[in-house]
């Protein structure tokens, strides 16, 4: 805030500096206008609220569904079908075909 009032000061007093040179006639038809800028309060209340939206969405997504399965150490995971309450994701482990059934819920729980 102290650094908006002294940016607008220096060029206040720049911009009438320079209108003390012109002669009396024309610097009586010149109006200046300072228009004091937007200041956006934030009380911490509000920060609080912005990291909630910052967050990824809590649902179970395709992508979300993949990278879990490839952390339980499934092979190329790949997503074979999707609906709205679950995700499948088929890959290989130690040599065998893999088919893990996620839910669409938050932290993707395993079906079967």
């Amino acid at each position: 805030m102290l650094k908006i009032v002294q940016t607008t000061a220096l060029s206040l007093s720049v911009l009438l500096g320079s209108f003390a040179t012109l002669p009396a006639a024309q610097a009586a038809s010149v109006s200046v206008t300072v228009a004091p800028e937007t200041v956006q309060y934030r009380h911490e209340r509000d920060w609080r609220h912005e990291r909630h939206r910052d967050r990824p969405r809590r649902a179970c997504t395709p992508e979300r569904a993949t990278e879990k399965a490839w952390k339980m150490g499934i092979n190329r995971p790949r997503v074979s079908n999707v609906n709205r309450n679950t995700i499948a994701v088929r890959g290989f482990q130690r040599g065998h075909t893999v088919r893990v059934l996620f839910a669409r819920a938050p932290n993707c729980p395993v079906i079967r």
